[in-house]
């Protein structure tokens, strides 16, 4: 299965409820986020998952360590976008869906 499509399907999704995207597939060191989107003055730093089954508990689909590495480069992301705060969202494809569930991971 080509994951790469679940990452331009949230793309489009950001995009129709007024995000602009500044960034896919980011990578810097250990550090790798889906999507960097923005609306106003708040970064949206994203992971997409996508699983045959809904998950439980989607949260758990990014991992601790995953969340912590975002996390540490949210500041420098914000100063380079000229953003004034920031969120990391994770959104959920599962089965057939077409529309993603979303969650806020508060870190």
């Amino acid at each position: 299965m080509d994951y790469t499509q679940f990452e331009r399907q949230a793309a489009r999704w950001l995009q129709q409820h007024e995000f602009t995207i500044l960034a896919t597939n980011f990578r810097q060191g250990r550090t790798q986020i889906d999507v960097i989107a923005q609306r106003g003055r708040t970064l949206i730093l994203v992971e997409v998952k996508y699983r045959r089954v809904r998950a439980p508990l989607p949260e758990d689909l990014v991992s601790r360590g995953q969340q912590n590495r975002i996390t540490a480069r949210a500041g420098s992301l914000m100063v380079s976008y000229g953003c004034q705060e920031w969120d990391l969202w994770l959104l959920h494809f599962y089965g057939q869906k077409a529309q993603p569930l979303v969650y806020s991971l508060k870190c």
